[in-house]
């Protein structure tokens, strides 16, 4: 896909990983906010404008990070050009964080569903490894998109490395 998913690539995501239980399902995105939206999308479901995450038949909870990450980015940033956050990644790495970092969902209400259709499921809370990424990511408030970062590496290299060595969160 290309850009925040469609339910049309999502669901055929989730048909190859279900039709295939063994296919590594992979996330290769922009090291930036919306990258860590849309991977989160995939893997756990669209957002909700409560907060939490709504009900998505389509997830695929098996998708793991393939990068970029930003531990990569900010450590090649000699070779590629950060970014610095606009006004709009900060506050999308915002709520990443705190819907990801262990949220509840409930927006601070103590409930999740809020009486709409369709209701905010709880927040799930991403691996030790994702979370250490999307501080990172805060704290630095740089981005990096893959064309800038392949610059300095050919990209099918760096997939390949990344698959072939298990450098990937899950």
């Amino acid at each position: 896909g290309r850009g925040y998913p469609d339910v049309a690539t999502k669901c055929f995501l989730k048909h190859l990983a279900d039709a295939y239980p063994k296919l590594p399902i992979f996330g290769l995105v922009d090291c930036n906010p919306d990258g860590l939206q849309i991977l989160a999308t995939y893997k756990f479901g669209r957002s909700s404008s409560r907060g939490g995450r709504v009900q998505d038949p389509y997830t695929v909870p098996r998708l793991a990070w393939l990068g970029i990450h930003p531990s990569e980015a900010y450590q090649s940033a000699q070779l590629c050009t950060l970014q610095s956050f606009s006004a709009h990644d900060g506050k999308i790495a915002k709520v990443v964080e705190k819907t990801y970092g262990g949220g509840t969902g409930d927006n601070g209400t103590g409930s999740a569903s809020g009486g709409s259709n369709p209701s905010p499921a709880p927040s799930p809370r991403v691996s030790q490894p994702w979370m250490h990424e999307i501080t990172w990511m805060n704290a630095e408030r740089h981005k990096a998109d893959i064309e800038v970062f392949c610059r300095a590496q050919n990209l099918a290299d760096y997939v390949k490395t990344k698959v072939s060595e298990e450098r990937y969160h899950v």
